[in-house]
């Protein structure tokens, strides 16, 4: 995917529609402020948190969701190239799942049954960080953006759990219950991020814009340094933007 989106952008830097001469814009700048809803994807591989008797077979995914709200300032280099500067609080959560073949003994019966353990890490992880991306007007108002993420880690906690899942009617159901600061978090986490976004105008000066965009964010660092643990995000929202054109202060 990382791969498909490098070559998305130079594919479209150099096509025809491109060609056409570089030019000083009109606009000199966008400030504004954003905010949209996040679907979290957990990659991970390991067995237990380090500092926890829980364990299971293997974490290997997980999902969540969250929200990301900041500012953001664009820069227009040319009249179809920008460059930007954002500022975000994010949230990055996420329940990873495994689900263990036990074999169970009936305590009224006496005889062995085959069940089910299901065990579940609900972290709870959020980041201020920054973004520095390069847009590319694709046509009219739509933008392709590529850039990066660096995000200070914020909150760090989880939340363990094992229980007995089947049987569902097993008299016997464990739940175990462990919480805490996840160990040996990395200072920031840092992603690769892309997408597209369409300015609405809001007033004839076009001006003001609404601007729904779509943004995916892979990340490219571990949670925690001793674990297999990493997080994207694939985030829909809006954006209210003021655009500064040339002779507004000057």
């Amino acid at each position: 995917m990382k791969k498909l989106l490098l070559v998305l952008f130079f594919t479209t830097l150099c096509s025809p529609s491109f060609s056409q001469e570089l030019k000083k814009p009109e606009e000199i700048a966008d400030i504004g402020l954003f905010g949209g809803y996040s679907a979290n994807q957990h990659i991970a591989s390991f067995s237990k948190i380090e500092g926890t008797p829980f364990c299971c077979p293997k974490f290997e995914s997980g999902t969540g969701s969250g929200f990301t709200l900041g500012t953001l300032i664009d820069i227009h280099l040319w009249n179809i190239l920008l460059f930007g500067i954002r500022a975000d609080y994010t949230i990055h959560d996420g329940i990873l799942k495994d689900t263990e073949k036990i074999f169970l003994s009936d305590t009224k019966s006496g005889q062995s049954v085959s069940g089910e353990m299901t065990h579940t890490i609900d972290s709870k992880i959020s980041t201020f960080g920054g973004q520095l991306i390069f847009g590319i007007n694709l046509f009219a108002d739509l933008k392709l953006f590529l850039g990066g993420r660096a995000g200070y880690i914020i909150t760090k906690t989880f939340t363990t759990k094992s229980e007995i899942t089947k049987p569902s009617n097993f008299p016997l159901r464990y739940d175990t219950l462990i919480s805490g600061d996840i160990p040996n978090t990395a200072f920031a986490l840092f992603s690769l991020l892309g997408g597209l976004s369409y300015d609405i105008p809001l007033n004839p000066k076009k001006t003001m814009s609404l601007t729904p965009y779509l943004n995916i964010q892979f990340g490219l660092n571990n949670i925690s340094t001793n674990l297999t643990w990493k997080t994207n995000s694939f985030i829909a929202g809006l954006a209210l933007k003021y655009h500064i054109i040339e002779g507004d202060f000057f």
